[in-house]
């Protein structure tokens, strides 16, 4: 007798576990909103100069995503970030949109990691007294990180994102006087970001 009770305790709790793990997990498809705070530095090449510059800063990301499935999912991501230190008086300020493929690994865990990559469109702005400086162009991301499930519906995440950048086109505005011209020279950004990511 003692010994049926004690394998029914074993089996009652096996499954309570069981349901509280599932209880843990987002499910298998669905939307989900991120909100990063992220630290990076930018790299670019004064094409009047052939000079290399860059700059550390921190900026946010709103990320909007959906999961089709419990591995693969695409997203939409806002991202800007701030600069200040490239010299007295000279502000900086990347901003891009982006569309991102995610591939998660180990989906029934609590914790996940993943790769992202996509395509995006990037601006460098330059500011200063004297006028303001902004080159256009696009940036294909590359991303891995990983998320741990603290809620059924909310995670804590940690990435890495590499901006590889192409611009294409620079507009300088001086005393209200702008002038456009078409460029070629290249950079990049990285940023490591924690997120705070939200499921539906």
């Amino acid at each position: 007798m003692k010994r049926i009770l004690s394998t029914i305790a074993i089996l009652a709790s096996t499954l309570s576990f069981s349901s509280v793990g599932a209880q843990e997990h987002p499910s298998d498809k669905g939307l989900s909103l991120a909100l990063r705070l992220s630290g990076g530095e930018f790299r670019a090449t004064d094409v009047t100069s052939d000079t290399k510059i860059s700059d550390a800063g921190g900026g946010l990301a709103l990320t909007v995503g959906y999961d089709f499935n419990p591995v693969f999912g695409l997203q939409v991501e806002f991202a800007g970030n701030g600069f200040s230190s490239l010299a007295p008086g000279l502000e900086a300020a990347t901003g891009s949109v982006a569309l991102l493929m995610q591939y998660r690994f180990l989906p029934g865990h609590i914790t996940r990691p993943y790769l992202r990559a996509g395509l995006a469109g990037y601006g460098l702005t330059f500011r200063s007294d004297l006028g303001d400086v902004n080159a256009n162009g696009g940036s294909v991301p590359l991303s891995a990180g990983v998320e741990f499930l603290v809620a059924r519906h909310v995670a804590l995440g940690l990435d890495v994102t590499h901006h590889i950048v192409a611009f294409d086109e620079v507009s300088v505005e001086v005393s209200d006087v702008g002038l456009a011209y078409d460029i070629d020279a290249d950079g990049s950004q990285t940023n490591l970001s924690m997120s705070v990511l939200f499921y539906f």
